[in-house]
């Protein structure tokens, strides 16, 4: 009975000196993070800016670039960053990909191949597979152009899927302004992947139309302007997220600028995607924000 008396004691004290003993704090480790990044050419007279949506899905608080921020983890010595696995997303209907691994050893990023990931990160496999088996068919396209930039040599895939509606569920989001004054609004998913829309504007140049929605987001009122110098008139169609078609509008367009309005307050909120055609030719698209 002593002994287990002095068993307990000992014990006791044990405990003590251990929580009193300064704790080893674990390493946060950050595995398969997708960070999902579209970087639009955005025309705004002889001002060219860039903006981008990034999608983190292990919640680290990606904001506009990817790379920066997980150089900035490697700083923290409680923080350890294995790898990035990146979505380029060309337009709704394709997805590029582009695979970086951080070492704690340098803040230098090494991009691998296909084979790399199909041999050492099955995590990653694992992920398109899912993508795959939820969003529709895809294949793997090399684009040798991009294989080198400023990162470093690289191979990146395109994914081509099979239709509108299957990319569409992966935008599938709901959103909020976080900062108005800074532009930047946050997204956010069924699945909770965190969204980041630097620039809200998109006004992709082709051919000979510049379109621009202004404000975007819209409120009840849709003002969409653009320059026009060609005969003949436009079709317009507005999708909603599900690639339902809304709105479309047969108009006559004269020489210079015009100015289109629609009335827009009986929709729901969400993300739409705005087309315009001439002569049956897609010249012009964006995408617009109806809060």
């Amino acid at each position: 009975m002593r002994t287990l008396k002095h068993s307990i004691a000992a014990l006791f004290v044990f405990a003590i000196l251990f929580v009193a003993m300064p704790q080893r704090a674990e390493a946060q480790t950050t595995d398969s993070c997708w960070c999902i990044k579209d970087i639009k050419e955005i025309i705004t007279g002889d001002t060219t800016l860039y903006g981008s949506w990034a999608l983190d899905t292990c919640n680290i608080g990606i904001e506009g670039n990817c790379q920066e921020l997980l150089r900035g983890m490697l700083s923290n010595p409680s923080s350890t960053v294995n790898y990035e696995a990146r979505l380029y997303s060309k337009t709704r209907f394709e997805i590029w990909i582009d695979t970086i691994l951080i070492s704690r050893s340098s803040t230098t990023l090494t991009t691998f191949t296909w084979d790399d990931i199909d041999n050492r990160f099955i995590e990653i496999k694992q992920g398109l597979e899912d993508l795959e088996n939820n969003y529709g068919e895809y294949s793997l396209i090399p684009l040798s152009s991009w294989e080198n930039d400023s990162i470093g040599n690289r191979q990146i895939f395109g994914l081509d899927f099979e239709n509108f509606v299957n990319i569409a569920e992966v935008l599938d989001f709901l959103y909020h302004i976080n900062d108005s004054l800074s532009g930047n609004l946050y997204l956010h998913s069924k699945y909770d992947w965190l969204y980041t829309i630097d620039y809200l504007e998109e006004n992709i140049q082709k051919e000979d139309i510049i379109i621009m929605i202004n404000p975007n987001p819209v409120n009840d009122q849709l003002n969409i302007n653009f320059d026009w110098n060609l005969a003949g008139d436009i079709e317009l169609n507005i999708f909603d997220i599900q690639g339902n078609i809304l709105e479309y509008k047969s108009i006559k367009c004269h020489f210079g600028k015009n100015n289109i309005n629609i009335d827009f307050k009986n929709y729901l909120t969400g993300v739409y995607f705005l087309q315009i055609l001439y002569k049956n030719e897609k010249i012009s698209e964006a995408i617009f924000i109806k809060k």
